[in-house]
């Protein structure tokens, strides 16, 4: 497994942000001058620069690069050569590949709301989170919401209706995820970075791998 990060500010130069979409394919090219708001042609034109030089590194070209999406919108190789989840927020965009299925998420930690976390979480993440001192509860909650993202995104399925329906246990040694007090199979990867958490999940993990930093500015 490897799993990239970038900052995605440099892109907010207008010069190296038309310069970023000439090195990306042609289909990506037309949807980023498709009229869509400045920071989400910044998010897109991040994630394809990060995930052009991931698979560019793999030696992964032509046809064997081409991307589809699953009924849930979950993007995918058609050459089945790699696995790969993408994420973003605030200021970076993540990417995470290997030779299993996977599901990748950042957040940056902003206010928690606990009316939120009632109304969206499974009821005992919830509980553990009433239970944490108040300074601790806006970490936790994000760590949560990230871990919660990973494991749906692994399914290769949709948000709605599914963060109730399975919970985030937080152990001494990491994390789990349980659905009707059963432990699924599915395995953790954690990062803090600054003020954002990271976590990916799988069934595959073997060991933690470093987080491999990218810069923009070194692909021009």
């Amino acid at each position: 497994m490897e799993i990239y990060i970038a900052d995605n500010n440099i892109l907010k130069n207008s010069k190296l942000f038309s310069r970023a979409i000439q090195l990306l394919p042609e289909r990506r090219q037309k949807k980023l001058k498709s009229g869509t708001a400045e920071k989400t042609r910044m998010q897109s034109a991040g994630a394809g620069l990060l995930l052009d030089y991931i698979l560019k590194k793999h030696e992964i070209y032509g046809e064997n690069a081409e991307i589809y999406t699953n009924g849930y919108g979950k993007p995918y190789l058609r050459s089945g050569l790699l696995y790969f989840n993408l994420s973003h927020s605030g200021e970076y965009i993540l990417c995470a590949v290997d030779k299993n299925e996977l599901g990748a998420d950042i957040q940056k930690s902003n206010i928690c709301h606990m009316d939120l976390a009632k109304r969206f979480l499974h009821t005992d993440e919830y509980d553990y989170l009433i239970g944490l001192p108040t300074e601790k509860q806006t970490k936790a909650f994000f760590r949560i919401w990230t871990l919660k993202e990973s494991y749906i995104k692994a399914l290769g399925r949709g948000i709605a209706g599914m963060l109730d329906t399975f919970a985030i246990k937080i152990l001494a040694d990491g994390a789990a995820a349980y659905q009707e007090n059963k432990l699924l199979p599915y395995q953790f990867i954690e990062y803090e970075f600054t003020e954002y958490h990271i976590a990916v999940c799988t069934t595959g993990i073997t060991s933690k791998p470093a987080l491999q930093q990218v810069d923009f500015a070194d692909l021009y």
